[in-house]
């Protein structure tokens, strides 16, 4: 049997999609092209006999590394190969401090194995039905044009580095959708036919502005199926529970190294529709 473990290419992206999608990720060609286009030499494929079998990508912020879209194909697991492929992307980013990932809760021990410690459940909300956007008034004072500068602030604030360049990308899709006020941000992009929220960023104690961004973005994608990644935090859930958003996944966000003391409790969904890792 053939194994190897080579660069993510551009021609892997399409079928590496296809197969994440077939287990049920929320991902699209877009973020994985932005992530291996940045990191061409820190992001992996697994090729068996040949044929792409699984991958994974890393991401470097100002002080962090990310790891993400780590996936074995059905039928190339528990033979030891996603093992070795995720060795791989922690060589690459080694002398990073720290590394985080998002974990599925049924990899925390390997995760645990290998130095990651537990820092927050990630809990993915989806709308129960169609939220339609004429409930909903569209103040149109909070929305941006360009990405807004008090989204770099905040965003730099609450997660302790630079991560425009992330950010930059993000809001570089053509789908893109962003609003702000004095005391946060919310960006929202078509993952599929789907709408994805995040980041959505909010000081402390600013739950009107949270509410007015977020009751504006329903006015103009109320009609869509809308996905949030919200860490678990009993005000921050009952916020979009409140709105009709039921959990339908969660995962294990995980650190290796000295936790930069991300602030939590000021994000209201993250950035990247990602993986579960």
């Amino acid at each position: 049997m053939c194994v190897k473990i080579v660069w993510f290419r551009r021609d892997f992206i399409a079928p590496f999609v296809t197969r994440a999608l077939d287990e049920g990720w929320l991902i699209d060609e877009f973020e994985l092209q932005k992530t291996i286009e940045r990191f061409p030499t820190a992001s992996f494929a697994l090729l068996v006999e040949g044929k792409l079998a699984g991958g994974i990508t890393t991401y470097a912020h100002e002080k962090s590394a990310w790891i993400g879209n780590f996936l074995v194909f059905g039928e190339h697991r528990k033979k030891g190969y996603g093992k070795r492929l995720f060795e791989t992307a922690l060589k690459a980013v080694n002398g990073v401090n720290p590394i985080y990932l998002n974990a599925n809760p049924l990899l925390k021990k390997f995760y645990k194995s290998c130095g990651f410690k537990e820092c927050i459940e990630v809990i993915r909300l989806k709308s129960k039905k169609e939220l339609l956007s004429r409930n909903f008034s569209g103040f149109g004072e909070t929305e941006q044009k360009s990405l807004p500068q008090i989204g770099l602030k905040l965003d730099a604030e609450f997660f302790k580095e630079d991560r425009r360049a992330l950010l930059s990308e993000d809001f570089a899709s053509k789908s893109s959708i962003y609003f702000a006020t004095a005391n946060g941000f919310l960006h929202s992009r078509m993952v599929g036919g789907a709408a994805f929220v995040g980041p959505f960023e909010v000081r402390s104690g600013a739950y009107l502005d949270a509410e007015r961004m977020f009751r504006e973005f329903l006015h103009f994608r109320g009609m869509k199926e809308i996905y949030i990644d919200a860490p678990k935090i009993d005000e921050i859930l009952s916020f979009f529970i409140g709105y009709g958003f039921e959990e339908v996944g969660r995962a294990i966000q995980m650190a290796k190294g000295e936790d930069l003391k991300i602030e939590y409790e000021n994000i209201y969904s993250f950035a990247s529709a990602g993986s579960l890792g």
